[in-house]
């Protein structure tokens, strides 16, 4: 079969550039041979998995070349040399391997996805184009389950809807749904204002992107003081809500200046029918400045992500990047900004817990993405086998490392705390 080109879906252009990793461990990790031989098969789906996509070289169209995956596996799947961690190794010494591995080196050139693995943990790093969060676990467990069973999983023959934005749109607002008319109305005449920064004004000075991560598992005793809180206090509100005040809170605490707005990742395929699939992305960051109270903040992030509205941006983000020039890059960073905080809570997701675990007392995830700007701190978190796996991303030239860690040890160590009791 002949080599193959596409154009970037327009949901997925807006992402070219930005890239997100992720790390597991400690795992029993395939050999490279076995994950090479297993990259092959899968890439060759083509769109079902995306596997084996390349950017060309001006990183506007997508490349398949299923005569080249051999060679390609060569490229995209290597090993580190690094020392193997002692199967007794200390939750805090695996971190600290994670994040080690979650800042190594970057994507070049037209590859847009790349594998290591380094003794018994195992990184992926795609651009985000690829797709978002749910795509890229489900590839980095397609490629582990083929290489140490042989075995497809049965996601990966299902049948990709052609258009789901418009499907997500006709079943959302369709007859007898919400009014798509009064929802544009309202944005026009109420449209999303940024709030200005620190970041913005006052002097500046010279600045490069140096992204960094802090890797964390919270302990169950933690997890399970949140939820009795929860239940006496605000039996309404989401854990997702909780955390999200929570996190602003402990932020605070630790003398961070943070803008009103707090973005949060929506995913989208809420407004699909049942049994559409797609890939790519289908997820969009939403500003809104959330109440200091839980249960005021869940009701805000609950009506927010049935009402619509995160459908309407995913489409007109994507739709505006068609039409304006690339944003200039920064340069330059205010002394003493503004943060800017985004927030992930991840759903359990099922293809990173059947991962082949090499320690049941240990199922360690580190997750570091693209930052929108130099002063965006973003918190992902997702429940990984009964415990909350919890990563920051942000520039360690702007935003010091000490304080995120004590933001972290205020989350996990004193929860009630941060929740006034």
């Amino acid at each position: 079969m002949a080599a193959q080109t596409r154009s970037i879906a327009w949901t997925d252009r807006q992402w070219v550039g930005m890239e997100t990793g992720g790390v597991a461990g400690p795992l029993v990790v395939p050999s490279v041979a076995d994950l090479r031989s297993a990259f092959v098969e899968v890439a060759s789906l083509g769109e079902r998995t995306r596997l084996g996509y390349t950017f060309n070289s001006e990183r506007t169209k997508w490349r398949f070349d299923p005569s080249r995956l051999a060679d390609l596996a060569q490229s995209v799947i290597t090993e580190r040399d690094a020392d193997e961690l002692d199967p007794t190794a200390s939750e805090s010494e695996v971190f600290a391997a994670i994040d080690e591995l979650l800042e190594a080196g970057t994507l070049a050139g037209t590859t847009a996805l790349r594998y290591v693995r380094s003794g018994s943990l195992l990184m992926y790093q795609h651009d985000h184009s690829i797709g978002d969060a749910q795509a890229l676990l489900n590839l980095t467990s397609v490629l582990t389950h083929v290489a140490t069973t042989g075995q497809l999983p049965k996601w990966v023959s299902e049948e990709l809807h052609p258009q789901p934005v418009r499907t997500a749109f006709a079943n959302t607002f369709g007859p007898g749904r919400r009014s798509l008319t009064k929802l544009v109305a309202q944005r026009l005449t109420h449209p999303p204002v940024r709030p200005v920064s620190k970041t913005e004004v006052g002097p500046l000075t010279e600045w490069a992107p140096k992204l960094s991560s802090v890797t964390t598992l919270f302990s169950r005793q933690s997890w399970q003081q949140v939820k009795t809180w929860r239940q006496a206090h605000a039996p309404e509100a989401s854990m997702a809500s909780i955390y999200a005040v929570m996190m602003r809170r402990a932020l605070v605490k630790a003398e961070f200046a943070l803008t009103a707005d707090t973005k949060i990742l929506y995913d989208c395929r809420r407004h699909l029918p049942r049994g559409v699939h797609l890939r790519g992305n289908f997820v969009v960051g939403f500003s809104q400045e959330l109440a200091d109270d839980p249960a005021i903040a869940g009701d805000q992030i609950a009506e927010t992500a049935s009402s619509g509205r995160v459908l309407m941006t995913l489409a007109t983000s994507a739709a505006k990047n068609l039409l304006r020039s690339p944003a200039p890059r920064v340069s330059s960073v205010a002394a003493d900004p503004e943060m800017e905080v985004a927030f992930v809570f991840a759903p359990r997701s099922r293809e990173i817990e059947v991962l082949p675990w090499q320690r049941p007392d240990l199922h360690a995830f580190g997750a570091l993405s693209t930052t929108s700007g130099p002063t965006e701190i973003t918190l992902s978190m997702m429940i990984l086998a009964g415990r909350l796996a919890a990563t920051w991303s942000f520039h360690s030239n702007v935003v010091p490392e000490s304080r995120i860690r004590e933001a972290t040890r205020l989350m996990e160590e004193d929860p009630l705390g941060l929740l006034g009791q």
